[in-house]
């Protein structure tokens, strides 16, 4: 269902007004980043290093790679130094590095290849006619980015330190389900918070690849290839064809897909939540349901996040009634109202309950119970209890790096352009309910990550790459906005260069291993 739009003229995206408000949305970020630190070395100086050190530590020591010996001995007076192995860089949480000239020279290499692609894209129409050929550069260029640190650092670490040793150990799968309670506290710190199917996963491209790098490539390219296509396929319902590819093109460059789509489990978590959305506003409902089903399912098996989806599904449902004017007092209070309530609630209410079902055969089967594997991996993140109630400092000064990780791994250009697509959605949902779903969906899914923050969920930040399913329901309103105002071929690739430009920057100057 394609949506008729009332087209203004050709827009300039980089014209001197918007050039104004992406500086802008620069400086607020880093501003926030400013008093960030700030607050961090006052709490510091009023505290002192042993009290504070029990509500937070800004600075978390990992070996720096290409920094002068002058710097790595720096001190600066606090109880832990900033240079002397290394510190991360939060919001962006990777190992400051000074580039080599190597480094330099790959990241040159690259970039004048991205430029010669797209003057190839341009002058061959190929964003509009060939949507393979789109995913693949993406899956090239995610690669190609996290290779300037070389194959080792860019490619491989990654993957050792997350769970490589861990699922290389199992050696059977159906007794590594029925014994994981009993082993999950002794797994590696990544691992123990999250249900079996985080370290099977890693074990089936083990199976199939044998190394961590071919692996994490391999992960790369599953969770690209799918992720693409389920988002190219969602948008298609709503946006021409053309922009459709674009959009999915762009996705692939933003700066939180370039750094955390290559070995990570999280990329398999978001491949599997926009393959729930997918099917779940399937036009054939029977296959849309059984399609849910199972990317829920695998979804819940790998991270107990994805409780995202039914409150992102739910808070969408409860939008949309609300729209279609299902929850007035005198509809709900008789048999009819009831009826249509449980109708409207009718493929969340499918969804949950084949969820416990299922889970519940696992159990009954395997032995296997979710929800005290879930008390255990909470447990292992917050031993004390509800983090709010220990240590409320820290627990504001997280939340707040929770949002500022997603913001900084978006872009200030993208981040306007989010601005203005709510505002011209907003506009146009109050006139037109036809542009529902591309209002709400967006909405709840931004409202169900706040509420899982609010919960103390995430708890260190790093969220661009925990979190990096949100960033297709961040790219919808851009999507409207760039469809409303008719922007030139030659903008829409000045776009695509920018944010690929701040991803390799991005990979240029940090180490992104965690």
């Amino acid at each position: 269902m394609n949506i008729k739009f009332e087209h203004r003229d050709n827009y300039l995206l980089f014209n001197r007004q918007h050039l104004k408000s992406y500086l802008i949305a620069l400086g607020i970020l880093f501003g926030i980043i400013g008093l960030y630190y700030l607050s961090c070395f006052l709490l510091l100086i009023f505290f002192g290093p042993t009290i504070f050190s029990e509500f937070f530590n800004p600075f978390s020591p990992i070996p720096l790679m290409g920094m002068p010996p002058f710097f790595r001995s720096f001190q600066i007076g606090f109880p832990f130094s900033i240079f002397q192995e290394g510190f991360v860089i939060w919001p962006f949480w990777s190992t400051f590095a000074l580039p080599s000239l190597l480094e330099c020279l790959i990241f040159m290499i690259i970039l004048i290849g991205f430029m010669l692609i797209l003057k190839i894209l341009q002058k061959k129409r190929l964003i509009s006619s060939n949507i393979l050929v789109l995913i693949i550069i993406g899956i090239v260029l995610i690669i190609a980015s996290n290779m300037i640190k070389g194959w080792n650092i860019g490619v491989e670490r990654t993957l050792l330190a997350y769970s490589w040793k861990d699922a290389t150990q199992i050696s059977n799968v159906l007794e590594f389900i029925r014994n994981y309670e009993h082993a999950q506290p002794d797994l590696n710190i990544h691992a123990r918070s999250h249900p079996p199917g985080s370290l099977l996963v890693v074990y089936i491209f083990y199976l199939l690849l044998k190394t961590p790098g071919m692996a994490a490539i391999g992960m790369c390219v599953i969770s690209s290839l799918f992720s693409a296509f389920f988002l190219n396929r969602i948008l298609r319902r709503y946006f021409d064809i053309e922009l459709s590819n674009y959009m999915t093109f762009l996705y692939l460059l933003v700066p939180a897909v370039q750094v955390y789509y290559l070995a990570n489990i999280y990329s398999i978590v978001a491949t599997l939540i926009l393959g729930v959305f997918y099917f779940y506003f399937h036009p054939k409902q029977n296959m849309g349901m059984i399609g849910s089903i199972i990317c829920l399912f695998s979804c819940f098996f790998i991270t107990f996040m994805s409780v995202f989806v039914l409150a992102c599904l739910f808070i969408f449902e409860l939008l949309d009634g609300r729209n279609k004017q299902i929850f007035k007092k005198e509809i709900i209070l008789n048999k009819i109202g009831i009826r249509d309530l449980l109708i409207h609630f009718r493929k969340i209410i499918v969804l949950f309950f084949s969820l416990v079902i299922s889970y519940g055969l696992v159990y009954l089967i395997l032995g296997y119970n979710y929800l005290n594997s879930f008390h255990i991996a909470i447990l292992s993140e917050n031993p004390e209890g509800f983090i709010i109630i220990y240590k409320p400092i820290k627990y504001g000064f997280t939340r707040l790096k929770d949002i500022m990780d997603i913001l900084m791994f978006f872009g200030p250009v993208l981040l306007v352009l989010l601005v203005k697509g709510f505002k011209s959605l907003r506009k146009k949902y109050a006139s037109e309910k036809s542009f529902s779903l591309l209002f709400t969906l967006p909405i709840a899914g931004i409202f169900a990550l706040l509420i899982l923050f609010a919960t103390g969920a995430y708890d260190h930040g790093e969220t661009a790459r925990a979190a990096i399913f949100i960033y297709p329901f961040l790219l919808i309103p851009v999507a409207f906005y760039l469809q409303e105002i008719n922007i030139s071929e030659k903008e829409k690739y000045k776009l695509l260069f920018v944010v690929f430009f701040q991803a390799i920057l991005m990979q240029l100057i940090g180490n992104f291993i965690w």
